[in-house]
Order: C-alpha cells, then structure tokens, then sequence
C-alpha cells in the first residue's frame, strides 16, 4: 500500500487538474483565474449542443478546451445541462463519459469552492466518478484515466492514492483500448508522482523517464499523439505499424520526424526501405520493430 507524503501535491498551470484543493483542502478560496475566449471551445459547444457525440474524444476535448479558458463554473454548468437534456439518448458508455468529465471539471473547480463546503463537494466529486465507474463497468479506457489522474492529485485525507495506483496501472496494462498511446503519458506521470510520495525513488524514475517529462513540476497535460523531445526530435505518431499491402508493404510512424516504408521485393528474397531522410539509430529500431511483427520477412 502506498504511504504518500502528506505535505506533496502535483500542481499545473491548465492540467486535466488545475491547482486541485491547493493542498490539503484546508485553505481559503482562490481567486478565480482570468477567462479567456477560445474558438475551438465554441466550437466544440457547438457539436454537443447539437446533441450526443460518437466520437469519445470529443468530450475530453470539450472538458480540456473549457478548462485552457478557465472556465470550470461555467463547463460544470455545461455538462450538467447536457446531461438532464439528454441523458435519455445516452447508452451507459456514453453517459459514464460525461459523468467522468463532469468529475474531473468539479475537481478542478474545488479551489473555488468556499471552505466550509469543498470536502463535501469533492466526496460528491468521487461519487459521480463512481457512478461513471459503475456505468462502464470499470472497464473504459478514458473513465478510468480521468479517474485515476483525479485520484492522483486528492489530498491524503481523502485516501485514494491506492485506488489511484490501480488505475493508472490498469490505463497502463490496457493501453489498446485508448484513442491513441498518447494518452499514456498523464498515467505514467502520475504513477511517478505517487512512486515519489511513497519515496520509492526507483520506480518515480522510471514512470517519470516513461512519461517523456523532465521533473515533477510540469505545466501541463498532453494527450496528442504526436510528441517531441530532445533525444528523438519530432515524431507525427505514437509507434505503429500499417500493412499496406498484406505481406509486402509495410508503413511505420512514431521512430522519428519521416516515416518508414518496407517493400518486399517481387522474388520476395529482399526487404527495401524506403524513408525521405533519417537517422541510422532510428532506422534500426524501425526495421526491428517492424521483424519482431514479421519475423518470417526477408532480410
């Protein structure tokens, strides 16, 4: 079991979970930080109110496009709306998600809460994140990794630090099931963040090394699936590998800026690889991802 440190929480600037109970949940009301405007915001209200989306990720964007224009009490006030308005033309999936999103917009609104009132707000925060657990019967990618990454940041005194470990590792194990492997980065940060708070100093390290994050200070939350850093440059997309053409041409993203093509010689005793520019170190991690996939292939 995990024995976090009680004087630590993660805080970022406009994360999924902005400046959540500054603490302990034990302070005065935060002022309530400047709005912006922000079109694709519009946008994305615009589709919902409309009615239900298919698409999942359209909901965590909504929920993070009105989070970026700190607008929490407003987003509350949305989603709730949205809810009573059409939750009768919503399966169990689908109004989980929203409930899910709900949570996490009412977890980062808490700060704002007056004193008297925010630990009951925020155990009324967890409940609706239980009843999206319910609903999707714990076995939805982006519930659980809302769940998770708002468990993550709760003071101790609301004791879901273990909880918050089984999601994140439960996101982690079932990456497959989630729009894209960028969304693995807030689970690996977060699992570092409470490795850190238990002072397993080793396992922190490892999850912060995976997350693709320099320190426990980050200012924000990146679910893309393109990325960027140091080591490897840009890349469009998490790794993948595409059969073009099933048994002879073959597509890999994710290795570095270009992307990577492997033809199979008409006599079929010959592996070509075809790129618009590279480094030798990715090249090689292309070609032996892509032979431990097809390890038949000629060389």
């Amino acid at each position: 079991m995990l024995r976090p440190n009680r004087c630590s929480l993660t805080v970022t600037t406009i994360s999924l979970i902005a400046a959540i109970l500054l603490g302990s949940g034990c302070t005065t009301t935060s002022p309530s930080p400047p709005q912006t405007y922000n079109a694709e915001l519009e946008y994305l209200k615009s589709l919902h109110q409309a009615g239900p989306v298919t698409e999942p990720q359209l909901v965590a964007f909504l929920m993070q496009q009105f989070m970026n224009a700190n607008q929490q009490h407003a987003a509350i006030a949305f989603f709730e709306s949205f809810l009573q308005k059409h939750g009768g033309q919503l399966s169990p999936e689908q109004t989980g998600l929203y409930l899910s999103a709900l949570g996490v917009l009412r977890a980062s609104y808490a700060n704002q809460v007056p004193l008297l009132s925010r630990i009951a707000w925020v155990n009324k925060t967890i409940e609706i994140l239980e009843h999206a657990r319910v609903l999707t019967k714990n076995d939805y990618f982006l519930v659980r990794w809302m769940i998770g990454v708002v468990y993550a940041q709760l003071p101790d005194r609301f004791n879901k630090a273990d909880a918050a470990l089984t999601d994140l590792k439960w996101c982690v194990d079932n990456i497959a099931k989630a729009p894209h492997d960028g969304w693995l980065r807030e689970p690996y940060y977060h699992l570092a963040v409470l490795y850190d708070r238990a002072k397993d100093q080793q396992q922190a390290q490892a999850y912060l090394q995976l997350s693709g994050y320099d320190g426990f200070n980050k200012p924000i939350t990146l679910t893309t699936p393109y990325a960027v850093n140091a080591t490897k440059g840009f890349t469009f997309h998490p790794k993948r590998l595409r059969e073009i053409v099933p048994g002879k041409i073959f597509n890999l993203s994710g290795f570095e800026f270009t992307e990577y093509y492997f033809i199979v010689s008409k006599d079929g005793k010959e592996l070509i690889s075809i790129d618009a520019g590279t480094r030798p170190d990715a090249a090689q991690a292309a070609y032996e991802f892509l032979r431990h996939r097809f390890p038949d292939l000629p060389h």
